[in-house]
């Protein structure tokens, strides 16, 4: 490879960098998030029917420290009575959390009819995937993983292929690329990404788990123009940044009966790139069809599927 292209390919995975950092960085500031409830997070309802106890438990608790912290009396009692029925009212908000939540979600949509109903229903009634202590024998994390990425490889190297001629292969698309350039119809416009960025699926991850498909749906035109001169660029150059050819396979469970600690009763699911997807969509929906009308078979596997 020469120069040039290393320098190229350079700026071209620089530039992912920027994009995915202006992405997060500007979804931290504008859109509000709540911290995980065992990572410190609020309790449903304690503004209103916590806070208050709260505030008197302290102010007398502040008081009885200044006097001394006496064990009788009266600002010994009263600093009791309102401990306790502090204490009361957080374990009253927990018991009834679920009829909390439930209110105050009857009230927002209430209140704002254009929030959707069922993704605000999924929130709530998410359950989290179990996870097993022991996989197959294996206990520790490191172990499972790694019992895990060999079945897989073993699985996507399963079908047999002839290492030489996908070589010679790899080794000829580089030389067209070099050589021949690109053509003018290759070039990916706005109405083609906005329409790519539409047919999202909301509240998906990347491999990173850092980039969700919410960062380009909830985003200005701006990004799409950035993001439209980024896939040209792939295209102009025959490139694949690292972060688009990076998945992360997890495995979860094929049911919620089944034993969680033996590996054939999992499934995998691979996150991938946000750009490899919008890419994806780019192809298969204005591209491809274009490609196998011009003449050549619709039913070519090497034309009409990915």
């Amino acid at each position: 490879m020469c120069a040039a292209l290393k320098s190229h390919f350079a700026s071209i995975n620089h530039y992912v960098e920027c994009i995915s950092k202006a992405c997060l960085n500007a979804a931290e500031c504008t859109v509000p998030y709540t911290r995980a409830r065992g990572d410190g997070g609020c309790i449903p309802g304690w503004s209103e029917l916590v806070a208050p106890y709260r505030s008197k438990s302290l102010f007398w608790h502040n008081l009885w420290v200044e006097c001394g912290k006496p064990r009788t009396g009266v600002v010994y009692d009263i600093m009791r009575q309102t401990r306790a029925r502090y204490h009361n009212a957080i374990r009253n908000a927990r018991r009834n959390e679920d009829e909390i939540v439930n209110e105050r979600f009857a009230d927002a949509l209430l209140q704002n009819c254009g929030r959707d109903f069922w993704a605000e229903v999924k929130k709530i009634s998410h359950s989290g995937t179990r996870v097993s202590g022991a996989v197959d024998g294996h206990s520790t994390a490191s172990d499972i993983a790694g019992l895990f990425a060999e079945k897989y490889e073993d699985l996507y190297t399963s079908v047999a292929y002839d290492s030489v001629e996908m070589k010679n292969i790899a080794e000829e698309l580089d030389r067209s690329v070099e050589s021949n350039g690109y053509d003018d119809d290759c070039i990916i416009n706005m109405s083609e990404l906005l329409s790519a960025i539409s047919k999202l699926k909301p509240g998906k991850s990347d491999g990173n788990g850092l980039l969700c498909s919410d960062h380009f749906k909830c985003a200005g035109s701006e990004l799409s123009v950035h993001v439209a001169m980024l896939l040209n660029a792939l295209v102009i150059h025959g490139c694949t940044p690292a972060d688009l050819v990076m998945n992360t396979i997890i495995p979860i469970p094929k049911g919620r009966a089944v034993d969680i600690t033996d590996s054939t009763n999992y499934r995998d699911i691979a996150l991938s790139s946000i750009f490899g997807k919008l890419l994806d969509q780019i192809l298969l929906i204005n591209w491809l069809p274009q490609t196998c009308n011009s003449g050549l078979k619709s039913n070519d596997p090497q034309i009409c599927v990915l």
